[in-house]
């Protein structure tokens, strides 16, 4: 018998000989039933596929899911956890974190045999524990901000939704990062409106998504986090766009976090005089 990455024993009709396979070391049990090939036991991927395999009504949760959707190979442990969710109410189990939460359809997704709730359900969920940071991760591969919002209704009335909601509705505005969100926030509540971020905008052959935009007076705000800008291919990259912005007419300015954070009147009052 050709021996399977991973299986359920129960029911199973060849049960006897993959049970013969276990005893012999070739397939190893991880949870019950269900059986994983031994040199694959530390394969994380295989083993998140194998709690959905044993949990058929369960999804994974929280920081599984994100490993499920972004493919973390880091080694499986003696000490890993595996994260789910279910409509009802579970035992705790070793190695098992349990959620009890229906999940709709429409939040989940699928990934080979591994079953795993929206990475945009996991950064809302994390919102207000790390502020925001799983979101900046996400918004620049395209979420739409009416996703980001639809899914921030689904934790309406859970714990600590007040903060959630006001961590989403900040990052409503599409910024890519923490400075360019505490930046639209600190516009925001000085009334400085007339302006975009992240939004496509083409000159000639290029395109590009400056962090802030004012149409209007063809003005860019571009936010300098070293983060985010530390290593020598972003640094070129950076002069290089400012360059081309100011070939076709904009204006630039550029603050980092720190001037945003410890001087922000400065900000203020250096964007207002460029916007009249």
């Amino acid at each position: 018998m050709e021996i399977p990455d991973l299986v359920r024993t129960l029911g199973h009709p060849q049960r006897r000989s993959l049970q013969r396979l276990a005893a012999g070391g070739a397939l190893v049990r991880v949870l019950p039933a269900v059986y994983v090939r031994a040199d694959l036991v530390e394969d994380r991927q295989v083993r998140l596929a194998a709690a959905c395999l044993w949990s058929r009504r369960a999804v994974l949760w929280g920081d599984s899911a994100w490993q499920a959707a972004f493919g973390d190979d880091t080694a499986f442990s003696t000490d890993s956890v595996i994260r789910l969710a279910h409509p009802l109410y579970r035992e705790p189990r070793v190695g098992i974190s349990w959620t009890c939460r229906p999940v709709p359809e429409e939040f989940i997704r699928y990934h080979g045999a591994r079953r795993f709730v929206d990475p945009l359900v996991v950064a809302v969920e994390r919102a207000p524990r790390d502020d925001g940071r799983a979101l900046a991760h996400l918004l620049p591969q395209g979420v739409e901000s009416g996703d980001l919002t639809h899914v921030a209704d689904w934790f309406h009335r859970r714990r600590r939704n007040p903060l959630r909601s006001r961590i989403v509705r900040e990052f409503a505005g599409n910024p890519w990062s923490p400075p360019e969100r505490d930046l639209h926030r600190l516009m925001n509540r000085a009334g400085i409106q007339g302006w975009v971020a992240n939004s496509a905008l083409r000159l000639g052959a290029t395109t590009i998504h400056p962090d802030v935009l004012f149409p209007e007076h063809r003005i860019v705000i571009e936010v300098d986090g070293r983060a985010f800008h530390s290593d020598a291919t972003a640094f070129e990259r950076d002069r290089e766009r400012q360059n081309l912005l100011v070939l076709h007419g904009y204006r630039v300015l550029r603050f980092t976090w720190r001037m945003i954070a410890d001087n922000p009147e400065a900000v203020l009052a250096t964007i207002r005089r460029a916007l009249r």
